[in-house]
């Protein structure tokens, strides 16, 4: 009998109506692109009944393969919203509720599993999620956030430097499990462009992207730069994609066609200030593509296992390094094969899912 077998798994993730519905454009990130990963992971392999609840059009129940979606209707206030999530929680007779990202829906998370004595697992999206100072004390948000932090029955991180910003506290009742990816990919044969993939906020840092391509006018860019609530912010970088005439940009991609773009990558960028373990790294591994990253290299993996390049912060180190690397075939195709051979070893869909359906089984027996 499967692990989960009738267990009743649900994740509440306010944003993930996007990544079932494309056409919607709406706003989704690594964490809605988790949630679903897993979400079908666990229904279809280890028994379990799983719902996710998002916000969308309006109230209705849908269903994506083994995953049920309900969908509560994004036409209400703040507090409409807490209670149409905990109704439908309640509802689906959940037994352990999974949120990953900070926000109120950890809160909401928490105080469900409370009042109904059941589980909460959250799952840290960034590094900063967990770095908590004076600011969660005064934003409502944070606090609230805080206070849903701290009632988790278990937290997981996807690296070791995500376990040591947590407060000490909470760091005995974290394990690390890693993101999901499906299986490598053979190399494509047509790898020309230099990537870029990511939503235009500042700690993302587009801006940097397009130095590198005023830089190396020779070689090709390409953005993929989802608009944000930051409008003048996107508006500027847009307008400066534009003018480069080594950049193409393209304003959103959905998750479904987003691998295509990787494909034809020669190498990945990433110019973060900060990630946790993104998913842009994992569908880069999973095309054989090497990655270049100005700053974030979570525990060191890109580094240590001969992944691409970390420039430690500096930026003209790493434009040498892309200029002197995009026309070397053989080191190319080796740091792609090493890239593709980490993915199978640390993020395995029936690995990662294993573990999983594991550890929510322990926390339910302990409940």
């Amino acid at each position: 009998m499967p692990l989960l077998h009738d267990r009743h798994i649900a994740f509440v993730s306010l944003q993930s109506y996007g990544f079932y519905h494309p056409e919607a454009s709406s706003k989704q990130g690594g964490a809605e692109v988790q949630v679903a990963l897993l979400a079908r992971i666990l229904a279809e392999n280890h028994g379990a009944k799983v719902r996710v609840v998002c916000l969308g059009p309006e109230n209705r129940l849908e269903r994506h393969g083994p995953v049920e979606l309900a969908v509560l209707s994004r036409e209400t206030n703040a507090s409409q919203k807490v209670r149409a999530v905990l109704e439908s929680l309640s509802d689906f007779q959940t037994d352990c509720v999974l949120q990953m990202s900070w926000g109120i829906e950890t809160w909401m998370a928490a105080r469900y599993a409370s009042r109904r004595k059941k589980r909460f697992i959250f799952l840290i999206a960034q590094t900063e999620d967990v770095r908590l100072g004076l600011k969660d004390w005064l934003h409502w948000r944070r606090a609230l956030y805080r206070r849903g932090l701290r009632a988790a029955d278990r937290i997981i991180a996807q690296s070791d430097e995500q376990v040591q910003s947590l407060p000490p506290p909470l760091r005995p009742k974290t394990a690390i499990i890693k993101s999901v990816q499906p299986s490598p990919e053979d190399l494509f044969p047509e790898k020309t462009n230099i990537l870029w993939v990511g939503r235009a906020v500042p700690l993302k840092q587009a801006e940097v992207f397009l130095d590198l391509a005023e830089r190396l006018p020779g070689l090709p860019f390409e953005i993929i730069l989802n608009p944000t609530h930051e409008e003048e912010y996107s508006r500027r970088l847009a307008e400066r994609a534009d003018a480069l005439p080594n950049v193409k940009r393209i304003p959103y991609v959905p998750y479904d066609s987003i691998l295509d773009h990787f494909r034809r990558a020669r190498l990945f960028v990433s110019t973060s200030t900060v990630e946790g373990f993104p998913n842009t790294f994992l569908q880069a591994f999973r095309t054989r593509t090497p990655v270049f990253t100005l700053q974030a290299d979570p525990d060191g993996v890109i580094a240590r296992f001969g992944l691409g390049f970390c420039a430690s912060g500096n930026r003209e180190t790493l434009a040498c390094q892309i200029e002197n690397r995009y026309t070397d075939a053989a080191w190319l195709r080796e740091t792609g094969n090493h890239a593709a051979e980490y993915l199978t070893r640390n993020h395995a869909p029936r690995t990662v899912g294993d573990q999983w359906a594991e550890m929510i089984a322990a926390t339910l027996q302990n409940s």
